[in-house]
C-alpha cells in the first residue's frame, strides 16, 4: 500500500503528477486510478458514515466535494477507534499538505523525501488545523 497525505489522496495530487511525469504507459491507466480513487473516496465517506464520524461539512458520501481539514480530523478520529496497536499522524496530515513525501516510480523526477514542510516548526503548537487533526488521537491513548 501507498501512503497518501489525506488532501493529496483527496485532490488526486499524486495522480497529477504521475500524469505529468508521463507515468502511465496510456490513457486507460490514467483514466481507472482517476475512477478507482473516486471509489475510494465514496467508500471512505460510506466508512465514517457508518462510524457517525463524517464532517457535517460533507453531506453527502458523494466524493466528489472539496477537501476539508475536518474530513482529514474525521479520518483520523477513525484510525483512532480501530483496535490497532500502532496509529499515528504523518507531519503532511497534521500540515494539510497536499504533496506526497515520495512518490513511487520517480527517481530523480519528483522531490522524494527531500521536501521541506511548508511551515516551521515553532508555528506548529498555535495551528488551529493541526491540534484538531491531532485532537483524536490523543484522546485515543491507551489508559
Amino acid at each position: 500500500m501507498i501512503w497518501h497525505p489525506s488532501r493529496a489522496f483527496w485532490t488526486g495530487r499524486d495522480l497529477d503528477w504521475r500524469r505529468r511525469l508521463s507515468l502511465y504507459p496510456d490513457d486507460a491507466s490514467r483514466d481507472k486510478d482517476r475512477w478507482d480513487r473516486g471509489v475510494d473516496r465514496w467508500r471512505l465517506l460510506q466508512a465514517l458514515s457508518r462510524e457517525g464520524l463524517r464532517p457535517d461539512s460533507y453531506p453527502t458520501d458523494d466524493g466528489d466535494q472539496p477537501f476539508r481539514v475536518e474530513l482529514s480530523a474525521a479520518v483520523h478520529a477513525y484510525l483512532a477507534h480501530t483496535p490497532s496497536r500502532i496509529v499515528m499522524v504523518q507531519i503532511e496530515d497534521a500540515l494539510a499538505d497536499d504533496e506526497q513525501p515520495n512518490l513511487p516510480g520517480t527517481v530523480d523526477q519528483h522531490p522524494n523525501w527531500r521536501r521541506r514542510l511548508p511551515r516551521m516548526l515553532e508555528e506548529l503548537e498555535a495551528d488551529d488545523d493541526l491540534l484538531r487533526i491531532i485532537a483524536p488521537m490523543v484522546g485515543a491513548v491507551p489508559r
